[in-house]
């Protein structure tokens, strides 16, 4: 082994002689720095029986039988961490990761006593390299048929049969109320949200999906309605009966069941999907060409004209921003693909995208043209060098809002006089009319606000 440390492998097929290599220098490692603790250093496993194996075990037990200042555990856990680092540096110069597992003694020996089948391995087929008398004797114990399990671990291993046995049983149980109910279950209030209803309660669910997907719509069939309903009902039967037993052939079948109903769910989400991205194009599509016969001299235009004249008059003149030609170009596209049925759902989310952006565009050029003709039905006159008001017929009525006094005027019986109505009050700009102003008006002006001097 002295020799292996220091040795170079020029062939090693199944990487045994460089193991060895490994393990020697990391046994050398550990002993320089925790000879007084290490009490056994040694292999196991199919590697060490001549098998290929790209698993080197190596087991290490550790002297606790005098530990004081620290909780043992802690010491084992400080222990093994030290020692994995030092076999990952190794491995880095041999390419040979060896797996080390560390036993504080007083646990080895208490599981030896309890007969744990790994411990009786490690002993009956281990090969020592570091032992301070303690393996072997074991190891020739173990021979002589001196190491035997006691009564209490004979016990131990038959209670573990029996409560295996059960925590399996249980587990069907826990499958069948947790795994497999809510594989009906979830699908099924999600393809009921995606049919536009609130989440529904388990109670609901079962209700509503087959008003609306087996009676109404047809697209489960009764045999699949069945099988989620005996789902529920073995949730039930398991949420109130704790001696219930479920069998694995009956879960087995369930589980068949609960794929094949997911696997109809799943083509319903695709084609509903694909229902709703026609119905967003259409409904969003419709919306565009309802704003475009709102435009002056549209609304008599057939839809193929009304999209024609409006790329000319607003787009290629200029009045809309340039990105609006691709715009209408993917919309003019996406109708075209859409009538033929063609369309995909990255395509509608795109145009969504455009007829939105081209809507804002247009609603923005409508608000301004509704402001400009706004204004100019509104008189602006300046009196006395710098004050200003509006003078302007709203509702059939003509007003003047004098600014610096922030009192509104209204002209009745050949004069203006002060109103209760708020400026706020006549801001809907489609009551404004047009005014003839008349020389009578212009003086009226004057006397209310005693203007010296009046510009329009």
């Amino acid at each position: 082994m002295k020799r292996l440390g220091s040795s170079i492998v020029y062939y090693d097929s199944r990487g045994f002689i460089s193991a060895l290599k490994t393990i020697d220098i990391h046994r050398n490692m550990l002993l320089q720095k925790f000879e007084k603790y290490v009490v056994v250093y040694a292999g196991a496993g199919s590697w060490l029986r001549g098998e290929k194996s790209n698993d080197f075990d190596v087991f290490v037990v550790i002297d606790d039988t005098d530990v004081k200042r620290m909780p043992r555990m802690q010491v084992k856990d400080q222990l093994t961490k030290i020692i994995w680092q030092m076999s990952r540096e190794i491995a880095q110069v041999t390419g040979i990761q060896i797996h080390i597992q560390v036993y504080l003694l007083t646990d080895f020996w208490d599981a030896l006593k309890d007969a744990h089948p790994v411990m009786f391995t490690f002993l009956r087929d281990g090969v020592p390299f570091y032992d301070r008398g303690i393996y072997g004797a074991w190891k020739e114990l173990l021979k002589l048929g001196k190491i035997k399990p006691s009564a209490e671990a004979i016990d131990l291993h038959m209670n573990a049969g029996t409560q295996l046995v059960d925590r399996a049983r249980k587990m069907f149980n826990e499958i069948a109320m947790n795994d497999v109910y809510y594989a009906f279950l979830n699908p099924a209030q999600a393809v009921l949200m995606m049919k536009g209803f609130n989440p529904t309660t388990p109670k609901e669910t079962l209700k509503i999906f087959k008003e609306v997907l087996v009676d109404k719509d047809k697209v489960i069939s009764q045999k699949e309605f069945d099988n989620f309903e005996e789902a529920v009902k073995l949730f039930k039967s398991l949420e109130h009966d704790q001696e219930k037993k479920v069998s694995g052939k009956d879960l087995d079948r369930m589980l068949n069941n609960a794929d094949k109903f997911l696997s109809t769910i799943k083509k319903m989400f695709d084609q509903i999907t694909i229902d709703k991205t026609k119905d967003s194009f259409n409904n969003t599509y419709t919306e565009f060409i309802t704003q475009l016969l709102q435009l002056p001299n549209f609304e008599k235009l057939s839809e193929k004209d009304l999209v024609k004249n409006f790329e000319a008059e607003y787009i290629t003149s200029g009045k809309l921003p340039d990105f609006t030609k691709e715009s209408i170009k993917s919309i003019k596209k996406a109708k075209v693909d859409f009538d033929k049925d063609k369309i995909t759902s990255i395509e509608v989310n795109k145009v969504l995208k455009e007829i939105r952006n081209l809507l804002s565009e247009l609603k923005s050029l409508r608000d301004t043209n509704i402001l400009t003709e706004a204004n100019s039905k509104k008189l602006a006159l300046i009196y006395d060098g710098a004050k200003s008001c509006d003078l302007f017929m709203y509702d059939n009525k003509i007003y003047l809002i004098d600014f610096p006094n922030d009192k509104t005027y209204e002209f009745k019986s050949q004069k203006f006089i002060e109103s209760k109505t708020k400026r706020e009050d006549l801001a809907d700009s489609s009551k404004l009319q047009d005014m003839e102003l008349t020389g009578m008006i212009i003086d009226c002006v004057k006397d209310i606000l005693k203007a010296k001097s009046l510009k329009i």
